[in-house]
């Protein structure tokens, strides 16, 4: 599977936003390990994980289509 080949902390990231839901800001707090931080700071990292996420889809669509799992279209 795609998602077992990613390094740990891509592979959490899905997990906290795919499959548990959770918004970026709680998703930043996960990742940055705190309870409380700056609205700022958690504001900057949600912003740095939402890019991050979004590489990370179009790295994994790129992957699927090259191992024939998705169509060419998709």
């Amino acid at each position: 599977m795609l998602r077992d080949a990613l390094d740990p902390d891509d592979r959490t990231l899905l997990v906290l936003r795919v499959d548990r839901g959770l918004s970026w800001e709680e998703v930043a707090r996960v990742m940055l390990g705190v309870e409380t931080t700056a609205d700022a700071d958690l504001s900057r990292e949600s912003d740095r994980l939402r890019k991050r996420y979004q590489l990370l889809k179009d790295e994994l669509r790129r992957q699927a289509r090259d191992l024939g799992l998705v169509d060419e279209k998709a």
